[in-house]
């Protein structure tokens, strides 16, 4: 199942990088993995490295979002296995800026950024 997801933002990091998430519309989360107001854990890939990120849900918002941090699952490349990573220096070398429109292909609790759209 392919979902659409924006890129937004809310706090400037120290080093003056904008945080990123995910958000996707309520309207289109029928089959995703999430639990009612908790957060459930995503294998997201994003080019050749697989990350293990929380797909987050409260009433009080109308979205469901990835969170600002994700940790390396596995990986072909410099990351190491486990080590702590913004999702805004995950995204922004692949070409991704806030406000992005993404594709995200969900099966399970396994999901792939396909594409900017």
């Amino acid at each position: 199942m392919i979902v659409k997801g924006t890129v937004t933002s809310g706090n400037v990091y120290a080093d003056g990088t904008r945080s990123m998430e995910i958000m996707f519309s309520l309207n289109d989360i029928d089959n995703l993995p999430y639990i009612q107001n908790d957060a459930s854990i995503v294998k997201l890939t994003i080019g050749e490295v697989t990350y293990l990120i929380n797909l987050r849900h409260t009433d009080n918002n109308s979205y469901l979002w990835f969170s600002p941090f994700c940790h390396v699952f596995e990986v072909t490349g410099k990351a190491q296995k486990g080590q702590r990573m913004r999702l805004s220096d995950v995204l922004i070398p692949v070409g991704f800026q806030v406000n992005d429109s993404v594709d995200i292909s969900f099966e399970g609790t396994t999901a792939k950024l396909m594409s900017k759209i």
